[in-house]
């Protein structure tokens, strides 16, 4: 949290409009709220956890296990200012674009820019990103 005096943070400002009902890869559990995802090429309407260089498409906010229908669905925030954690192994700066890493649930510089994604604050293995 910024402290009083310390200016403008854009830390959880989202856009509740934008938020989406995704069909949720099978390994995905309530614990993975608030991780990075993108869209699962193997199925239509799916979402899996961000992997290495995969684009982000946005935040998981909801997991709702519907078993007894026989599908795992959630709900997606795909624009806002979102709080990753940072790959330990690589830099992300302000202005950067971001991908998914090869850690678990980490974001990453990407290799050549996006109109995805901005990095607008970093700091301490975090980093607020605008999914535009």
């Amino acid at each position: 949290m910024t402290a009083i005096g310390s200016g403008i943070s854009l830390r959880g400002i989202d856009h509740e409009d934008f938020s989406y009902p995704f069909n949720l890869e099978a390994s995905i559990v309530a614990a993975d709220v608030g991780k990075p995802v993108t869209l699962d090429g193997s199925a239509a309407n799916t979402v899996k956890l961000a992997g290495d260089t995969d684009v982000i498409v946005g935040q998981l906010r909801t997991v709702e296990d519907r078993t007894i229908e026989g599908v795992l669905v959630g709900t997606v925030l795909t624009k806002g200012f979102f709080q990753f954690a940072v790959d330990s192994a690589t830099t992300i700066a302000v202005g950067l674009s971001v991908t998914g890493s090869a850690v678990a649930n980490e974001i990453k510089a990407a290799v050549a820019a996006n109109e995805t994604s901005v990095v607008v604050e970093s700091s301490a293995g975090l980093a607020t990103v605008w999914l535009k």
